[in-house]
């Protein structure tokens, strides 16, 4: 007999719940009630910043943990997984405003109990290694733990669902416009987002991401390339005090994401992995013209759109050589006109064309015939991408 891995679900920004664990009954501050609509405001606006260092929260009288995934994103993935795996899907929430690399070490922590655990279960026939399933920015904190903190020896196959690899142009509007549907369109988080370590670590490494009136590439690592407004010193050069674009954190973030492995390089088997993301025709943002210094001027209104799931280019989503499964907006049933208005990066993992591939994937499926669900085509399946820069 043989029995199949057990899996940990790692899921994206704002895909966690977060609790202020100061009160003597722990306060919501970020939930499946306010993550998609404007009631995080108010009291909470502070009680969810940073401090400048980013590395704990900004307000006294909040001491914030994760306390569990959001349903609305989440509950159809796990709970279909669960329903076709033979040992448990657990779940991994985390605060989502850190540096990937502080919350890869917690999930090297939390693989290595659960290794442990079902070691002590000798179930029959399991192979030793845990499987995951990494959503958007899970797939950047996986990288980060198979880098520093995990054993090769112990992960059996990945998932990768919409991971912006290289980054995404909606962690720049999320920072200065906040229209963006990384943050469901709630403008007030733009301020926030610029005090969270893991909004700078999803900046975009693609190709002429910003470009200047010349054509120039920008870097958006730099701060001077900033549009003046959001830094410290505005376009006046006038000193500001607030939740500005900080060097410090743009530094960091780009040390964080040169130091990530590449899962292929590290080790892991292609045929172990595998990519599934969104490529709806011109709905993401591909490059955004910068005006001359010193305002910066970010035009917004002329960028270039590319194919993509709304937040994630679809050559981000890509890692050359890994295997990959390409969903397009006409290709999944639960997008119908009353749906559509839906973020399609958010909820890939509710579809059931998702859920399909994955638990097919996971259960040892290797022909593209055995892995995608009827009704997809096979070319949808891509056995080694190379995407570009």
């Amino acid at each position: 007999m043989t029995t199949e891995n057990p899996t940990i679900v790692v899921p994206g920004i704002k895909g966690s719940s977060l609790e202020n664990f100061y009160a003597l009954e722990p306060e919501n501050m970020w939930s499946a009630g306010n993550a998609f609509t404007s009631q995080v405001f108010g009291r909470a606006f502070t009680d969810l910043a940073l401090d400048p260092s980013g590395t704990s929260d900004f307000a006294p009288r909040v001491t914030t943990r994760a306390n569990g995934l959001l349903p609305v994103a989440y509950e159809r993935l796990v709970n279909a997984l669960r329903q076709r795996r033979q040992l448990p899907v657990y779940v991994f929430p985390y605060d989502w405003r850190y540096s990937v690399e502080k919350t890869a070490e917690k999930l090297g922590e939390f693989t290595a109990a659960i290794h442990r655990k079902i070691t002590a279960e000798a179930p029959v026939g399991w192979s030793g290694k845990i499987d995951f399933v990494c959503h958007s920015m899970g797939g950047l904190v996986f990288r980060a733990l198979l880098g520093k903190y995990a054993k090769k020896e112990h992960i059996g196959r990945v998932v990768f669902l919409a991971v912006p690899h290289r980054g995404s142009l909606d962690a720049v509007d999320a920072m200065i416009r906040g229209n963006t549907i990384l943050f469901g369109g709630m403008k007030e988080m733009r301020k926030l987002a610029r005090t969270f370590p893991g909004v700078y670590e999803l900046l975009p490494r693609f190709k002429d991401a910003l470009v200047d009136g010349a054509g120039n590439a920008l870097s958006p690592f730099d701060v001077k390339n900033w549009q003046a407004n959001v830094t410290p010193h505005g376009a006046a050069g006038v000193e500001v005090h607030g939740c500005d674009v900080e060097q410090h954190h743009l530094d960091d973030a780009e040390k964080v994401l040169k130091g990530l492995i590449d899962p292929v390089a590290a080790g892991l088997d292609p045929k172990e992995t595998l990519t599934i993301y969104g490529a709806r025709e011109n709905s993401t943002l591909l490059r955004i013209p910068v005006g001359p210094a010193p305002a910066r001027d970010y035009d917004f209104g002329n960028a270039v759109k590319c194919d993509g799931d709304g937040v994630v280019p679809a050559h981000s989503a890509l890692l050359k050589g890994m295997p990959a499964v390409k969903l397009t907006w006409d290709d999944v049933s639960y997008f119908t006109e009353t749906t559509a208005a839906l973020n399609f990066h958010a909820f890939i993992g509710t579809l059931d064309e998702t859920q399909a591939i994955v638990a097919r994937f996971l259960a040892g499926a290797t022909l593209p015939g055995d892995i995608l669900p009827r009704g997809l085509p096979t070319t949808r399946y891509e056995p080694s991408p190379n995407p570009p820069l």
